[in-house]
């Protein structure tokens, strides 16, 4: 996400006398920036809440803020994400009316359609999972195959962990680019 400082620094380089018309493109649901603000969240909430004013001036500029509403992540099963329906707990916007189906079948154990979710207790656990489970999705050899880490890594995107566990963070991120790093180089790398 963008920080006030981000925003500025770009402001700061653009000569705002040829400028007609800045476009930001995020997410205000995610989770906020590190560091100083939350500007698009907040441009965005000031946008909605330009669309409920009893000013017509005001209302106007609501036309500035767009909506993707569609859902494609499943549009090939004809099936809601499982995946977005748990966010949804998470967000500002109002939930579908079936989120709660979710809950149910995390309790109940039940299927889920573009979710999984894996426990364990100790980081060397975690690392035994991540692998196991980079070799199941990603058709990886083994834990030395960084060709086929790299592929799915940009084919699928890399994931994040919690914040509230930096150092598990850190240490995850080190297992996972030492993994997509050629060997010559990860033999290099001590952590």
């Amino acid at each position: 996400m963008l920080t006030m400082n981000d925003l500025a620094a770009i402001l700061n380089v653009l000569d705002l006398g040829q400028v007609k018309h800045i476009i930001l493109v995020g997410d205000p649901n995610q989770l906020p920036p590190i560091g100083v603000g939350r500007p698009f969240a907040d441009i965005c909430a000031s946008l909605e809440a330009a669309s409920e004013s009893s000013d017509a001036e005001t209302r106007k500029i609501a036309d500035a803020l767009g909506r993707l509403t569609i859902e494609v992540r499943t549009i090939q099963t004809g099936q809601p994400s499982d995946l977005l329906k748990l966010a949804s707990w998470f967000t500002r916007e109002q939930q579908p009316v079936d989120a709660d189906d979710i809950l149910s079948k995390l309790e109940s154990n039940l299927p889920l359609n573009d979710l999984e979710y894996h426990f364990w207790q100790e980081p060397e656990q975690l690392y035994e999972k991540l692998f196991n489970l980079f070799q199941q999705h990603f058709g990886l050899e083994n834990s030395e195959d960084y060709k086929g880490f790299n592929r799915a890594r940009h084919e699928w995107g890399v994931w994040e962990l919690s914040r509230e566990f930096p150092n598990l963070v850190s240490s995850t991120n080190g297992t996972a680019w030492r993994l997509c790093s050629k060997p010559s180089h990860s033999k290099a790398v001590s952590r």
